[in-house]
């Protein structure tokens, strides 16, 4: 036998029976890990509960496995601000709170957030029970936990001009450079892209007083302010020839 294992314990392979004869199902509802109270643990039928326990929660999946449906494969798992032990043994537990599957599991520490290093800890068990065992799983569904392969299964592809999806965002300089095809562009990113005399962008109003000027070089005028501006300057050229006009005939 390997060295690390699960079994079905003798109260869960008589309620499996009874369940056979009644038509009852095993209702898995938590799993728990516990330390072994600081020694290696032996899986035995006759076990009822950990030898200490530090941790349970709702599993986050009870299946049988695709190769064998005769073994159930149980997955456990404990977030990132959870921890501060070592982990040596793993069972699951049905709805009258009886130890149905147990395991051993290698030592392994489980750290937490506060120790500067920690992330999701998944623990998969597997036990033999039978191909026409019948067991459910009752999940508490507030109390789930996602795995991140679990996620990146589901998530949908990249987003293309023909379908929805994941995309990346573009930085403000791949925004200006206006090359990128396949990023998409956030508000604050776009308002990085302004227009030059050299690429097109976004460009800001000049204000009437602004276009009369005549100096901004930064700016767009608009009908109003070019209109503006021409008549300052037509303005500007009357008074001009007025002042030249009363000076030659000064002479």
């Amino acid at each position: 036998m390997a060295e690390y294992y699960g079994i079905l314990t003798a109260i869960g392979a008589a309620k499996i029976a009874n369940g056979l004869v009644t038509g009852q199902a095993v209702e898995l509802t938590h799993m728990a890990v516990g330390d072994g109270g600081g020694a290696p643990v032996i899986p035995t039928e006759d076990r009822t509960a950990l030898v200490r326990e530090v941790y349970r929660s709702t599993p986050a999946s009870i299946h049988r496995t695709d190769a064998d449906a005769a073994v159930l494969e149980a997955l456990l798992v404990i977030p990132p601000q959870t921890g501060g032990w070592t982990i040596r043994e793993v069972g699951a537990f049905d709805a009258d709170g009886d130890l149905i599957l147990l395991a051993n599991w290698p030592e392994t520490y489980k750290p937490v957030i506060a120790e500067g290093a920690s992330n999701d800890m998944a623990l998969k068990i597997q036990a033999v029970v039978g191909s026409t065992a019948n067991i459910e799983l009752k999940i508490d569904a507030s109390l789930q936990f996602a795995t991140q392969a679990w996620v990146l299964e589901r998530l949908p592809g990249y987003a293309t001009t023909a379908k929805a999806g994941l995309v990346e965002l573009a930085t403000e300089a791949e925004v200006r450079d206006g090359a990128d095809a396949e990023r998409a562009v956030t508000p604050a990113a776009l308002s990085a892209r302004t227009a030059t005399t050299t690429r097109t962008g976004l460009v800001e109003l000049a204000t009437v007083t602004e276009a009369r000027a005549g100096t901004d070089a930064t700016r767009a005028t608009t009908p109003a302010g070019t209109a503006a501006h021409v008549s300052a300057r037509l303005a500007a050229d009357r008074a001009d020839r007025r002042a030249f006009t009363f000076y030659m005939g000064q002479l």
